[in-house]
């Protein structure tokens, strides 16, 4: 976009135009979706005297994906190490993409945008990049944890067969045993017994006990 040109056929036109660091989004502003020649022409024929305009660049905070899944401790995420047609966009960090302007109405402000084709291609590319990473963790994270279901129902199989096994039912039996002794045994048989977790792994325990003991009745 040629902004020294724009600025100099506004001037001619005698409008005024003021380049600002920011401007922050309010009710009154109206967006503009035609051409920028229809925005000029509305400003033309309203006399306006004044616009303003902001510039937005390419930085490289804009190619970092922000995801719950990454590693505090990692460097940050970025869309252009997990997508070869993003990295040749590394080119335009520094570059404007985006110049708005915002003219003073009668009623309203009215603004248009002009954003760089180069920036529209980067932006739907960095988000179908994003999309992506965030349904391959999703399915990831689903995946693992359908195995650490099916490793607890494992375990809880494994716990429900110390009925049938001498030791444990000889135990159980034993004056004076307790839970918490009957718990360690437990844990030898099975090893993995502590993936449910205190409470559950107790609980589960406990009703082959009870099971044991009404049995012998």
């Amino acid at each position: 976009m040629d902004i020294p040109k724009i600025l100099q056929e506004f001037a001619g036109k005698d409008i005024v135009v003021i380049k600002a660091k920011t401007m922050e989004l309010s009710s009154d502003m109206v967006s503009l979706d035609g051409t920028f020649e229809e925005f000029k022409n509305v400003i033309f024929q309203t006399k306006c005297s004044q616009i303003l305009f902001t510039e937005a660049g390419l930085e490289e905070e804009d190619f970092e994906i922000e995801s719950e899944y990454d590693d505090l401790t990692q460097e940050p995420l970025t869309a252009d190490s997990l997508s070869s047609q993003l990295k040749k966009y590394r080119k335009y960090v520094g570059q404007k993409y985006d110049v708005v302007f915002y003219a003073w109405l009668d009623k309203f402000i009215l603004t248009y945008s002009i954003k760089e084709d180069w920036y529209l291609q980067f932006l739907s590319l960095y988000e179908d990049t994003v999309v992506e990473f965030k349904q391959s963790k999703t399915s990831d994270r689903m995946a693992r944890r359908e195995e650490e279901e099916g490793q607890k129902k494992n375990v809880l199989d494994q716990i429900q067969n110390l009925y049938k096994n001498a030791e444990f039912v000889s135990s159980v039996h034993k004056k004076g045993s307790t839970v918490r002794a009957l718990l360690v045994l437990a844990n030898k048989f099975i090893p993995d017994i502590g993936i449910l977790g205190a409470g559950p792994s107790k609980e589960a325990v406990q009703k082959v006990i009870d099971r044991i003991r009404i049995d012998a009745v």
